[in-house]
């Protein structure tokens, strides 16, 4: 077994590991044999040396591929993994890619010919009017060469300039600079606008590009056209200057047609638009069938039309749970409203800011709640505890001090690590040591629970006859931080033998008991996710709600 670590460079996170880290699973999906955690711009891998090899050389050829064309999609993954050659879209005369991916080309001859001769010369001049696109097709071209490695710096000369200030170098103000034909929007179609440019002799030169109309109202054209010279304010609404959103907002207005501008305006707007179409898209959806069954636990905390609107359209007899939703439903039950005492639970995690309504409505329903993940450092140091560079929400130590009293309250026994198992990098091959959890040095930071910790959790866990799990107690990706999290899955299989209903739900948890072998050895793991989450808060799921009304 060997680790390596891969860093990306001159590309975007974000864009690679895609929306939710969608092309990091299917990456890891991929490659089974593999442990792969990113972080940042780093991928650490761990496993064997011959798929490792493999491994880095195609993480390398996608890096490559998003780099030039800033986008890294699952079709193209796949591909480069499967050894096949990506099915790239021809590009034309594409100059780079946007942040979103999209090709900036050449809008006209003239900008084409700016390309071309770029590709020969060291410095080019270009003149014409303002809006023949100089400024954008200097910019794509200095953006490649930067991407290509090819310069290491672009200097703007100058600021670009909001719509009604000076534009550009030459005499004069936009009015004086850029004149519109009258569009003709009788019909739709592609219609062509002239701008007519002023040069510093006073010379006039026009350039002509094509238009596309899509909505024909010649009025709306003109209203706006009237407007042509105002200047730019943030915020303003007219009418005799505005911003961006002001503007279009008053040109229809005029014209009878009312478009909220603000954001809050343009939500509820865009609700009542989408509550309408959906409840059409739902009875359209429900006339396809004569019984309704949902198995999809895992949306079943979102109002969405095939999650539980459509359930309204059947009578009680002809709409049901599926196998799996009907297991999820009964093990969610079996823990939060049907518990055989003592009821404890594991909560982990790094927030105590993403489980305070999980944690306070478990406050009112367990005998025991064990803390631990990265929540420790929180509680601890919010009792006085020195806690190194552990992983601490600072806003939130009150808050942690108000659980505590809510469980002394309650009656529950609130469980906390007593000893750590600290290292002075976030790294597997870290320097490591234990000690008690509240004097950790400076330099050295909580990585995982200490012996004395696995000891006292497992002895509350063993007496348990109810037990949810939701969250390891450390970073249990890395193999030399597993020790809590694997101490706390065998008491669970242990108290499990003796009768106990245990549940263990959340992703970590469940890739902790898949990682140990003992996911058949508990009562029930959960894939609900957020579901199960919003379950556990005490809430109702939609789709839940639907079907037992």
């Amino acid at each position: 077994m060997i680790e390596k670590h891969i860093v990306l460079e001159d590309i975007d996170p974000v864009i690679f590991y895609g929306v939710n880290n969608v092309n990091m699973k299917m990456i890891q999906a991929l490659y089974p044999k593999l442990k792969i955690v990113a972080r940042g711009n780093v991928i650490k891998v761990l496993g064997d040396e011959e798929e490792m090899c493999a491994f880095e050389e195609n993480i390398l050829a996608l890096e490559k591929h998003c780099a030039q064309y800033n986008s890294l999609k699952e079709e193209v993954i796949l591909d480069i993994v499967k050894g096949r050659s990506p099915q790239i879209e021809n590009t034309g005369d594409t100059i780079v890619f946007s942040v979103t991916g999209k090709p900036i080309v050449p809008r006209s001859e003239n900008q084409l010919k700016l390309v071309q001769e770029y590709e020969k010369n060291d410095m080019l001049f270009a003149i014409g009017p303002a809006g023949s696109g100089k400024t954008y097709t200097a910019i794509a071209l200095a953006v490649r060469s930067l991407k290509n490695k090819e310069i290491k710096k672009i200097i703007l000369s100058r600021p670009a300039v909001e719509a009604g200030e000076k534009l550009g170098f030459l005499p004069g103000d936009m009015k004086d600079k850029i004149s519109f034909n009258t569009i003709d929007t009788s019909t739709t179609g592609v219609k062509t606008v002239i701008y007519t440019g002023v040069d510093s002799a006073g010379n006039k030169s026009e350039v002509q590009l094509q238009v596309e109309v899509t909505f024909s109202g010649e009025r709306i054209v003109n209203t706006g056209l009237s407007k042509t010279g105002c200047p730019y304010v943030w915020g303003s609404t007219g009418p005799n200057s505005f911003d961006c959103s002001g503007f279009t907002q008053w040109v229809y207005r005029q014209n009878g047609i009312y478009i909220p501008r603000t954001s809050s305006e343009q939500k509820a707007a865009a609700k009542k638009a989408i509550k309408a179409s959906q409840k059409e898209f739902t009875k359209e959806l429900a006339d396809l069938a004569d019984v309704y069954v949902n198995d999809a636990f895992g949306t079943a905390h979102r109002t969405h039309a095939s999650t539980a609107l459509m359930a309204e359209y059947f009578s009680p007899e002809n709409k049901m749970f599926g196998y799996l939703m009907g297991k999820e439903v009964a093990a969610v039950d079996k823990v939060m409203k049907e518990m055989v005492r003592p009821f404890t639970a594991i909560m982990g995690g790094s927030k105590v800011s993403s489980k305070i309504d999980i944690i306070e409505n478990l406050l009112t329903k367990v005998d025991n709640l064990i803390i631990a993940g990265g929540m420790t450092y929180t509680f601890t140091k919010a009792l006085g505890g020195k806690i190194g560079n552990s992983i601490c929400e600072d806003d939130k130590l009150d808050l942690a001090l108000e659980l505590i009293n809510k469980a002394k309250a309650n009656h529950v026994n609130l469980v906390l690590a007593v000893d750590a198992k600290i290292a002075d990098d976030f790294s597997n091959d870290a320097n490591t040591d234990f000690c008690d959890v509240d004097k950790i040095p400076d330099g050295w930071e909580g990585m995982d629970i200490g012996p004395k910790s696995e000891a006292l959790f497992a002895d509350v866990i063993k007496k348990s006859k109810t037990i949810l799990w939701n969250g390891p107690t450390g970073v249990f990706e890395f193999d030399n931080f597993t020790s809590g999290s694997r101490a706390v899955a065998e008491a669970i299989v242990e108290a499990t033998k003796n009768g106990a209903f245990s549940l263990v739900g959340g992703g970590d948890s469940v890739a902790c008991v898949n990682k140990f072998g003992l996911a058949d050895k508990v009562s029930y793991v959960s894939t609900g996710g957020g579901a199960l989450l919003e379950a556990i808060e005490g809430k109702t799921l939609p789709g839940i709600a639907a079907i037992q009304g």
